[in-house]
């Protein structure tokens, strides 16, 4: 998906135009403090959120953008970095706007000023609902990959398990017998693990391969007290493999 520059007007045209709407367009406050001025009051969501920043590998901490390659998002008429973990939980941020939620890059055009390009568009079906949320990021060239999951504990009661699926393909996950959730691309699901009649249970997810399913995850997780679970579900860059995570959030 191609996204239009944030400050994509040339040095000769904002000669052109009124001298207070150029400055504020050349420095980029235009994009923020008019887009925001411009959103009804009832379109504006709030919610905190954490980033998950997918490498690829374990080892590669060179790939999280960091410093002067840092991503940004937008919070009213500012730009803000985010903190990034490799294949981990970052710190947590908060977000009052309008969606669809984007990240940015910072560069300097060439009259020096500091502009922001947005370089991805979070999908997510669930990213409407709830006060806190899942940022997962994901490299894909020069861009990135982003989905922006529910995973707010208030919703999740005692002894169930908050499941996110964050690839392109729906995911079916049982805790045992009686339970089986359908979880769609982009969706966050809760499914019942504890039936009060044991302190383990069999976790089987499946993700759809044409008419059928096929296996990516078995394990047995025995448990003190059925607290809320969390649990992220993405697949590798070539699309051949899934991961498994169970997340602590910080709400």
């Amino acid at each position: 998906m191609t996204m239009p520059l944030c400050i994509s007007l040339s040095p000769r045209l904002l000669r052109l135009l009124p001298a207070g709407l150029a400055l504020a367009i050349a420095s980029g406050a235009w994009l923020g403090a008019g887009l925001w001025a411009q959103v009804p009051e009832e379109e504006l969501v709030e919610f905190s959120f954490q980033t998950y920043f997918y490498t690829g590998s374990e080892a590669d901490t060179a790939s999280v953008p960091r410093g002067e390659n840092a991503l940004y998002y937008q919070q009213g008429a500012e730009f803000k970095p985010l903190t990034l973990a490799p294949n981990n939980l970052g710190l947590k941020h908060t977000f009052r706007g309008s969606l669809p939620f984007r990240l940015y890059v910072q560069q300097t055009n060439e009259d020096g000023q500091t502009v922001y390009r947005p370089v991805a568009e979070a999908v997510g079906k669930n990213a409407g609902e709830g006060s806190h949320r899942v940022l997962f990021i994901q490299p894909a060239g020069e861009q990135f990959r982003i989905a922006l999951m529910r995973a707010d504990a208030a919703r999740v009661a005692q002894g169930e398990v908050l499941i996110m699926n964050v690839g392109g393909q729906a995911l079916a996950a049982t805790s045992g017998e009686g339970t089986l959730v359908q979880i769609g691309p982009g969706e966050s699901k809760v499914m019942r693990y504890d039936e009060g009649e044991d302190s383990s249970f069999s976790l089987k997810i499946a993700s759809r391969k044409g008419e059928g399913w096929d296996i990516i995850h078995t394990s047995r997780l025995a448990y003190r007290n059925p607290r809320p679970l969390f649990l992220i579900v993405y697949p590798t860059q070539d699309g051949k493999f899934w991961h498994v995570r169970f997340l602590k959030l910080r709400q």
